[in-house]
């Protein structure tokens, strides 16, 4: 699965959920503020797909560049 097919799933995802949400259409505030949340925890697992996987260790980034030198 390629990191675009991981996002649109995100979207798709967040999207439907938010859509199934009945509070959204109480008011105009509901509906802006339940957006809102729905897109700021959809751009931060889309930002997490697009870095990719993480070295746990600070100093595990450094490994690569040691490499290179030698």
């Amino acid at each position: 699965m390629t990191d675009l097919d991981k996002i649109l799933a995100i979207v798709s995802k967040h999207y439907q959920q938010w859509e199934q949400n009945p509070t959204r259409m109480e008011n105009g505030y509901e509906y802006e503020s339940t957006f809102a949340t729905m897109t700021q925890e959809m751009e931060k697992e889309m930002l997490e797909v697009s870095l990719g996987e993480l070295p746990k260790s600070r100093n595990d980034k450094k490994k690569p560049l040691q490499d290179l030198e030698a």
